[in-house]
């Protein structure tokens, strides 16, 4: 699947009919296909550069120039090393001193030079074709410093201002301050020149004391380690697409040991879970626009409000051995519905149970989140995401105190929650009396016989 670029322009043609004449339809929008000089009518990147020149990528076709007349393709030759290097371009920038960067999936990075028309692929010593960047390239992002940076499949690539050699940094099991993943998806500098790299395993932070590397995992609260696309907010806050979903890097200001970030899906009105690489936009308006398999979202950051109600946690079922205990019946755990129990009164015997449990929350309520502990059983809390029940086996005779807190959707807890006393009876031969009565009792073999 190709990847979109930062620079995408989703392309449309719209006829309407004039009023009055409807065998002559008026054009709204200009149509340009392949018939008129492109290598391609399948357009997957459009560039413009400060020579007023429009390049457009076109999927396996090459590139094509656009002078506002007419179009010059250029495609790879495997006969001529002038040539573009390979047809499948995903990426085209131009740096500061107007040199223009051409990535390509399969031929490396390339250079164009306008006075000869030609390409040059770029490497750190011309005579020598070990120390070329590698082939297969997602993008180029040129820093507030001059720096030029190449994200591929195999590390990330640092070009000093001279270009006359380059750093390679990429992933080794053994090194924890190694990049995350030679997956490199998109790099991006935020307002504090902090760099950041989204990978297929993550999102890093790169220090430039040490050229050492900090990242951020789905264990540290990423809904998916697939980073494809990162904007900034006026706050400062990070806004990452992922393979499942948009996330809120709201730590990403003061960049702390413990991360927080806020994590938006389908449920909140996403288009898809999963987002392409480098199909995202700032606009002027400050509005983001991510672009995945099913459209596209649009919203403004400061738009997007947390819920601060802190929902009220009730008890919904009473189970055991996986089946509802039914309310009121003689001999029945239940006198009253659970939600308005206090204490449970059970057998030894009855030794699989089952309590259920949800926040009052109702918007998104699937992405409440919920903690249990049964008190003289467990020595913590348990942190089980949005499952609602908790169940017990083979508990031994005693009091017990079932606990349970949640969240709302946007991870608000009522820590108090709620709660509900569990006594399990011992068997007779257990208590005091049966001791007692054991000891006083000379025809002992009966009682034994009796049990």
């Amino acid at each position: 699947m190709f990847r979109m670029s930062k620079f995408l322009i989703f392309l449309g043609i719209f006829f309407v009919s004039v009023i009055g004449n409807a065998n002559k339809p008026e054009l709204l929008f200009d149509h340009i296909a392949s018939e008129d000089g492109l290598s391609h009518s399948w357009i997957t990147l459009i560039y413009r550069d400060s020579y007023g020149y429009m390049w457009f990528a076109t999927g396996d076709n090459g590139i094509n120039k656009y002078n506002g007349h007419n179009f010059t393709v250029y495609k790879h030759n495997p006969k001529d090393r002038k040539s573009l290097t390979d047809n499948l371009v995903t990426f085209i920038y131009e740096d500061k001193k107007g040199t223009l960067w051409i990535a390509t999936m399969g031929g490396g990075v390339n250079n164009y030079n306008y006075n000869t028309k030609t390409f040059e692929k770029y490497k750190k010593n011309n005579n020598d074709n070990m120390n070329t960047i590698n082939d297969w390239v997602t993008e180029i992002t040129e820093t507030s410093n001059g720096e030029i940076w190449i994200a591929t499949y195999y590390g990330a690539y640092l070009i000093s201002k001279e270009k006359e050699e380059f750093m390679h940094f990429r992933h080794f099991a053994n090194d924890p301050k190694s990049i995350s993943s030679n997956s490199v998806v998109t790099i991006f500098e935020d307002s504090r020149h902090n760099l950041w790299f989204g990978t297929e395993s993550g999102l890093n932070i790169y220090n430039r004391d040490s050229s050492n590397f900090s990242f951020y995992t789905e264990e540290d609260g990423l809904p998916n380690n697939a980073i494809k696309d990162i904007l900034e907010d006026n706050q400062g806050n990070l806004w990452l697409s992922t393979n499942k979903g948009v996330s809120k890097f709201a730590a990403a200001v003061n960049i702390p040991n413990t991360p927080e970030f806020k994590n938006y899906s389908v449920e909140d009105g996403l288009q898809r879970n999963e987002f392409n690489g480098r199909a995202c936009l700032k606009g002027k308006d400050g509005k983001f626009y991510f672009g995945g398999n099913n459209g596209f979202n649009v919203f403004h950051p400061d738009s997007i409000k947390e819920n601060p109600y802190k929902p009220e946690i009730v008890f919904t079922d009473f189970l055991l051995f996986n089946n509802p205990v039914e309310i009121g019946k003689e001999a029945s755990s239940l006198k009253k519905h659970i939600s308005r129990t206090k204490e449970i009164v059970l057998s030894y015997k009855q030794s699989v149970i089952t309590i259920k449990y949800a926040a009052l929350n109702f918007i998104a309520p699937e992405k409440n989140k919920y903690a249990y502990m049964l008190e003289g059983f467990d020595k913590d809390w348990n942190y089980v995401g949005n499952k609602r029940e908790a169940t017990y086996t083979n508990l031994d005779p005693g009091k017990y105190l079932f606990r349970v807190k949640g969240s709302n959707n946007d991870g608000v807890w009522n820590e108090k929650g709620a709660s509900l006393r569990i006594i399990i009876t011992p068997p007779f031969w257990q208590t005091i009396r049966f001791w007692d009565d054991f000891f006083r009792n000379k025809n002992r073999e009966e009682m034994f016989d009796y049990i």
